[in-house]
């Protein structure tokens, strides 16, 4: 008797390793297509190197200022003991380096945002040291800052991997016969439908039509969908085209374009919070305002449109374009 448990195994390693495939391939396309717009992740320069010197009353200088981001600090032990240099935020210890025998150096790489910290000093009676970091516009608040490369990239793959979990649902939807939960399915990739219209056009007619089989037009647009790579701006266009649609979407449709436009907001919004964090709070405000109109069947139009709008804004927000 063949072993089913051992088939079954493979057959969910090989749906494990074509997933990763599909993932990579995606990532591969994007990065191509982002390096073509001009959003190829630049060479990082060295960090800037700050010497502090820690003898038996403190430290030397006893106050640093540093531009904020990567920065190396080279600290040298010229007391009689050996001792840990600590950057401080409050309470808490932001980074360190432990363990400096007496008359060695050490190197301390560390990643800072901008604001007030202290620094420990040898001995605990001795002074802190106070390290100030600064951001581009030399304050201490944090600076705007669009996203790099890598972070755009991960955008699209989170959204990837959103994207295949929403299509094997719709393939167990209509499968099942579910035209409710298919039309729902079909709805989370809204802001993909542009994409691969006729393909959607085609399943959409095939769900309409209570007597018709939409098992290969579902196989076609499933095909479609997984040989796309959408570039963000692509994928930020479409959230703004499906929230444009809540505005005449009934009770069961507005659910179900409301997640697709909050699929992708847990790796959106923090992105769109540091390049504008006034938007970036709006935007919440108004997802929160909509998830609780939708759950009430209250009117969606205004702030539909509104939130269409402030999504649009998105791609010269985050630097494309």
């Amino acid at each position: 008797m063949p072993d089913l448990g051992l088939h079954a195994a493979r057959a969910r390693s090989s749906r494990s390793r074509s997933s990763r495939t599909s993932v990579l391939a995606s990532l591969v396309a994007t990065l191509a297509l982002m390096a073509a717009s001009g959003i190829a992740p630049a060479l990082a320069a060295d960090p800037p190197l700050v010497p502090v010197t820690v003898t038996a009353k403190g430290c030397e200088p006893n106050e640093l200022t540093v531009p904020a981001g990567r920065v190396t600090f080279l600290i040298t032990n010229r007391s009689s003991r050996a001792l840990e240099w600590e950057i401080l935020k409050g309470v808490m210890i932001v980074d360190e380096r432990e363990n400096i025998a007496p008359g060695f150096k050490q190197r301390l790489t560390t990643n800072l945002a901008p604001g007030a910290y202290e620094v420990t000093c040898g001995l605990l009676s001795n002074p802190r040291g106070k390290l100030t970091v600064l951001n581009p516009a030399g304050g201490t608040m944090p600076a705007a800052a669009r996203p790099g490369a890598a972070e755009l990239i991960g955008l699209s793959a989170e959204y990837r991997i959103w994207t295949l979990q929403a299509l094997d649902d719709l393939t167990r939807a209509v499968a099942a016969k579910d035209r409710a939960s298919s039309r729902a399915a079909l709805l989370h990739l809204a802001p993909l439908e542009r994409l691969a219209a006729p393909q959607a056009q085609a399943l959409q007619a095939a769900l309409a039509r209570p007597d018709g089989d939409p098992g290969a037009a579902a196989a076609a647009y499933a095909v479609a969908i997984r040989g796309l790579s959408p570039a963000p701006q692509e994928l930020l266009r479409g959230l703004a085209d499906t929230a444009r649609r809540l505005a005449a979407a009934d009770a069961a449709e507005a659910a179900a374009l409301l997640v697709a436009i909050t699929a992708p907001a847990g790796h959106l919004l923090p992105l769109v919070k540091r390049a504008d964090p006034a938007l970036g709070e709006q935007l919440d405000r108004q997802l929160a305002a909509l998830a609780l109109a939708v759950q009430a069947q209250a009117p969606l139009e205004q702030a539909s449109l509104a939130l269409a709008g402030d999504l649009a804004r998105l791609p010269g927000v985050l630097g494309l374009g």
